[in-house]
């Protein structure tokens, strides 16, 4: 029975692979949480980096059982991405929801995106957004989790709202 079901596993497997190819996934470049509960936005980027699509972004919900669910039309106004080019060696993309930051991904590093927070590019590995209100909730700061290149460990720089200018960024802590 226990070899049968193996078996059939193993066909399956090959039948997915022959009929969409091996998986297209080159790593997660970034998520996306919130104070509202635990479920993440994964920004992932594909290995091939020349699709009309390079960077998929779903939901991860993490408050159910970790399935993986796409954005819907709203969701992709706040969450999703604007490719602003791919050039030969790079991708250059916005969220949506900061459109003032720019993240790059190196295509020899493809599961790394780099954004210029203080005036210096570092790599992120987590945003974490604190927000209040209930239907139409407002952003109070972001927390990005980055690396910078010059130094080690990571750091949290923190943006809060400064008015119709934007944000102000600030470095919080090395941790």
């Amino acid at each position: 029975m226990l070899l049968s079901m193996s078996i059939y596993l193993y066909i399956l497997i090959l039948v997915q692979i022959l009929a969409f190819g091996p998986t297209a996934v080159a790593g997660t470049l970034f998520t996306l949480s919130r104070s509202t509960n635990k479920n993440m936005v994964r920004y992932d980027v594909e290995s091939n980096t020349d699709a009309k699509s390079p960077i998929s972004v779903f939901w991860q919900m993490l408050e159910d059982d970790g399935a993986i669910e796409g954005l819907n039309r709203f969701e992709r106004d706040i969450y999703g991405v604007e490719l602003v080019s791919q050039e030969s060696q790079k991708l250059i993309f916005k969220v949506k929801a900061l459109p003032a930051y720019v993240f790059t991904v190196s295509k020899d590093r493809p599961a790394k995106a780099m954004l210029r927070l203080l005036g210096q590019e570092r790599e992120v590995n987590r945003i974490f957004l604190q927000v209040s209100g209930g239907l139409f909730p407002s952003v109070k700061a972001i927390e990005i989790f980055c690396s910078a290149l010059t130094a080690g460990g990571e750091e949290k720089i923190v943006l809060v709202p400064n008015g119709k200018d934007g944000w102000t960024e600030s470095k919080s802590a090395t941790l």
